[in-house]
């Protein structure tokens, strides 16, 4: 049996060029995917962990760690763009949902890339008043040129005011 008649040809939609990102935590970024038969009703989510994350058992309700990516910002069928910020230096992979997602089934079959944000872990430290307290902060792409403050939570981090340090907070000077 000799197949010599071509009938057609197969594309499969989908990202092809795995994305790889290294933003800044707190500083937004784009998401960007090269592909076939990319739309405007792809979707992505962005979920923490390197390994271990199975695209296939995502769905729209699973929370995405870069919240408000419904819809690509622009695109074409070969490349799509989100924007989103993360908040905590831990690795993420990207999930796409292609297809499906535009007729209203959510399958989030396509891995996309990961995710490698530069910043410390998120880090809860207690305190007492008047008493001396060490921040010990990890993560990645710290330098000697980064700096701390400390900002009630109503003032936030990356706020207009983030930079003025509080009264009764005492910082060392240097690194």
């Amino acid at each position: 049996e000799d197949f010599d008649t071509t009938l057609g040809q197969l594309e499969v939609a989908g990202p092809v060029e795995v994305i790889s990102a290294t933003p800044f935590v707190g500083q937004p970024f784009d998401i960007s995917i090269r592909g076939h038969l990319l739309s405007d009703g792809d979707r992505v989510k962005v979920l923490a962990g390197s390994s271990g994350v199975d695209c296939e058992s995502v769905t729209h309700t699973s929370l995405s760690a870069v919240p408000g990516l419904d819809q690509r910002l622009e695109g074409n069928a070969s490349s799509s763009l989100w924007t989103g910020v993360l908040h905590q230096a831990t690795p993420h992979v990207v999930c796409w949902c292609g297809a499906p997602c535009v007729q209203g089934v959510d399958r989030y079959s396509g891995f996309a890339g990961t995710i490698e944000p530069i910043g410390p872990y998120r880090e809860f430290v207690e305190v007492a008043a008047h008493r001396m307290f060490l921040v010990h902060l990890t993560g990645s792409g710290f330098s000697d040129q980064d700096r701390i403050n400390v900002v009630p939570t109503t003032v936030g981090c990356g706020g207009p005011e983030s930079h003025v340090t509080q009264p009764g907070v005492v910082l060392p000077s240097g690194p």
